[in-house]
């Protein structure tokens, strides 16, 4: 069994910082690009639709608490035979780490990117990608608890400047920019900024992970909603305040729509001369933190599979560095990577939908509490007494 580190609380900043990241920076021109400035309506119809895989994550961990994810897979292969059972989690293993390698890819691309773009102009983008890759590596190889540390402590500096920015920048925005767009609004814009909105909640694959690591998993809803709420109020007041200062016609036609308005907003005083400083400050806070949690779900699911002791885990950690580094720096446009980020994005939101409710389909013949304590851990499955919950048995 694995070790109950992740409380209630620190499950609400998990799940926050990872929705939290580059989506951010283009959300309000994916949203005013199909719904003519009226899609700001959608996004709470986005969260919903994002909550599913995040509910279906908690359920199954509510049904197996403490448990692996492999440790589940396993209970679903009706032969237990040892090749079988090899063949049986790498089957289940691929899809998910694609998931996981790929989302770490194209956010540090897109990163590296609005980096080198506005503010080290004469960094190499393959710089910048490597030192974040770098530093959601290491944190990715801490204990479980010491992540969920970071995460609690990240939290209030995360959220706070933002809502001051947010507030900050009400001071141009036109209610008649808000207003106007609802007039228009059809079935299908609604249904093209849902699609668009969907985009910006990236990464509750982790959940397949860190589920087990929950000390009270039938608490969990409550804190699931907390979690998808805080990202959900956050896109809100971002994309309506784009679009009341921009209005739509001007905001397509922005790259970075959310830096924008940061760059056209002042600070009172003059405390702040550029405020696009701080607000890069802050979006660096949201992108590790969403990369290092991924990371963090990538290695421990690693693994589990390969049964790693403390030095297989850093060789991991390092593979998975080097081949996430290539996928990263493969695009050889903006374009490119914005195709490969939509795909992506589809992909998987797929596979976090289909894996948990795969698992809690084929799981029902499964005893909630399956495998008494005497029995022993299976094969790959974290040392019950280890109480960081990240040495495999």
């Amino acid at each position: 069994m694995l070790s109950p580190v992740l409380t209630t609380a620190q499950l609400v900043y998990l799940i926050a910082h990872t929705l939290i990241g580059i989506g951010v920076l283009t959300l309000p021109r994916d949203i005013s690009e199909g719904t003519r400035g009226s899609g700001y309506v959608a996004i709470p119809l986005a969260a919903l639709l994002n909550f599913v895989p995040i509910w279906l994550w908690l359920r199954l961990f509510q049904r197996f608490p403490n448990r692996s994810f492999f440790w589940i897979v396993d209970q679903t292969l009706p032969l237990q035979h040892p090749l079988l059972k090899t063949a049986y989690r790498v089957l289940w293993w691929l899809p998910l780490m694609g998931a996981h390698l790929f989302i770490q890819a194209i956010m540090a691309r897109i990163f590296a990117d609005v980096v080198s773009a506005t503010a080290l102009p004469n960094t190499p983008v393959a710089v910048v990608v490597f030192m974040m890759l770098l530093t959601s590596t290491l944190f990715g190889l801490m204990d479980v608890d010491a992540q969920m540390r970071v995460n609690e402590i990240l939290f209030p500096i995360l959220i706070f400047p933002l809502v001051v920015i947010g507030v900050l920048a009400l001071s141009r925005a036109e209610t008649y920019n808000l207003v106007h767009p609802l007039y228009e609004l059809t079935p299908e814009h609604l249904l093209k900024g849902t699609v668009a909105a969907t985009f910006a909640y990236q990464g509750y694959q982790i959940l397949s992970v860190y589920g087990g690591f929950l000390q009270n998993p039938h608490r969990s809803t409550g804190a699931a909603v907390a979690g998808i709420g805080v990202p959900t109020l956050l896109y809100l007041m971002v994309t309506m305040i784009a679009i009341a200062v921009f209005g739509f016609e001007e905001l397509v036609s922005i790259t970075w729509p959310t830096f924008e308005l940061v760059r056209v907003t002042t600070f009172p005083g003059l405390l702040l001369e550029r405020l696009e400083s701080a607000f890069l400050t802050v979006w660096v806070v949201a992108v590790f933190t969403t990369m290092a949690n991924t990371t963090g779900a990538h290695v421990l699911l690693n693994q589990w599979l390969f049964s790693l002791k403390k030095k297989g885990k850093i060789l991991m950690g390092l593979a998975i560095f080097v081949s996430t580094l290539v996928l990263a720096l493969w695009p050889r446009d903006f374009l490119m990577v914005d195709r490969w980020s939509k795909a992506i994005g589809y992909y998987a939101f797929g596979v976090s939908v289909a894996y948990p409710l795969l698992l809690l389909v084929l799981a029902r013949r499964v005893p909630a509490r399956a495998a008494s304590a005497a029995d022993g851990p299976p094969s790959g499955t974290p040392n019950p007494t280890d109480a960081k919950g990240g040495q495999p048995t």
